[in-house]
């Protein structure tokens, strides 16, 4: 739900409470001249002819046939006709302003998940910038170190790298492929698996991929051994660890599992 959603909501509301309220005080401005005319037509202006004819009347009636006077008795009101129409209007207000309470609490904290989710990508963004100026700083550094040294030499720098090449490629793995990365996140993640290979490329470093592949121990170290219905013997099931070759020398072989018969 957007933020222009709730407030189209909220507004409609708003109206329609606006619009009860004065269909109510409407009904309650008549029902107050209803009352009024009816209490002024209670008491009728009498003439003393007519009243003395109701005297004499009075006076000729036997007092058995006049009705026992109750003096519990009250004269009922008529009740006002408006007042089924009134009562309706004040639950259907009743009910609106508690749809629009509960629009507004709603509206509320769809808000505060917002800022937190803002908040919380702030925080990514800033961390993987972060990563990738590393990354570009640890190209420089390869950079120089391949036109001033010789292979060996290299080969031993770019060795204490491999740790924390291992990380990083396990981490982006994971994360680009992950349902629940946020898209901007997940372009992140591209852009700083992009700076790897152009750091890669730049000191002529090759990452081995073993997965599928026929067992190959010039590249490839078995660290486990597992039988898998319908595949071939000596074929690599799951790679651990990347290997890695410097310009065409073996730095690293693939930590690999390989499949093999029952």
């Amino acid at each position: 739900m957007s933020e222009h959603d709730d407030s189209f909501g909220l507004l409609g509301l708003s109206d329609a409470l606006a619009d009860a309220l004065a269909d109510a005080e409407k009904l309650a401005d008549s029902k107050d001249q209803h009352i009024d005319s009816s209490a002024d037509g209670d008491s009728p202006d009498l003439d003393d002819s007519d009243s003395s004819e109701s005297d004499d009347e009075s006076q000729s009636i036997p007092s058995a046939e006049l009705p026992a006077s109750s003096p519990n008795r009250t004269k009922r009101r008529p009740r006002p006709v408006g007042d089924g129409r009134l009562i309706q209007l004040q639950a259907q207000f009743s009910r609106l302003e508690r749809e629009l309470n509960h629009e507004r609490g709603s509206s509320a904290r769809l808000r505060k998940e917002i800022e937190q989710a803002k908040a919380d990508l702030k925080v990514t963004r800033q961390r993987f910038l972060r990563q990738s100026d590393q990354v570009e700083a640890m190209t420089a550094q390869l950079d120089r170190a391949q036109r001033s040294l010789p292979i060996n030499s290299r080969q031993k720098f770019v060795k204490q790298w491999i740790p924390a090449l291992d990380t990083t490629v396990r981490v982006l793995g994971h994360l680009i492929f992950d349902d629940k990365v946020a898209p901007e996140v997940r372009q992140a993640l591209e852009l700083l698996r992009v700076e790897w290979q152009r750091a890669f490329d730049v000191v002529d470093l090759e990452v081995i991929e073993a997965t599928g592949e026929s067992f190959d121990p010039q590249q490839h170290e078995a660290i486990s051994r597992r039988h898998e219905p319908g595949v071939d013997s000596g074929v690599v099931l799951e790679q651990v660890d990347p290997g890695y070759r410097l310009a065409g020398h073996l730095l690293r072989s693939a930590q690999v599992v390989v499949s093999e018969d029952a």
